[in-house]
């Protein structure tokens, strides 16, 4: 399965220092049953600080099951990796809404 999130982040302060709305986008990839994540993929604010944060357990062999139990900080960029459920092959919306 491949999981998939896109938001609009209408984050004040952020909005002020870009003048728009940030699209960001994350993906996380993990093929088969044991669902070790092999890579992930995010565009957005603090990509650098997201990246760095997570290289760890996905070098060490962090499962999704991991990223879920991961207790995310609100708010932060970041968090999303912790509620990821819906997958590209589902055809469901990615949009959220608020917190």
């Amino acid at each position: 399965p491949l999981y998939s999130v896109r938001w609009l982040s209408d984050d004040e302060q952020l909005v002020t220092l870009s003048s728009s709305s940030i699209v960001s986008e994350v993906t996380m990839c993990f093929p088969g049953r044991a669902e070790r994540v092999i890579g992930f993929h995010y565009l957005g604010p603090n990509a650098g600080e997201v990246t760095q944060g997570f290289a760890l357990g996905i070098k060490l062999g962090a499962t999704k099951a991991d990223f879920d139990a991961t207790i995310g900080i609100h708010p932060t960029c970041a968090e999303i990796f912790t509620t990821l459920s819906v997958t590209k092959r589902s055809g469901k919306s990615t949009e959220q809404s608020g917190c």
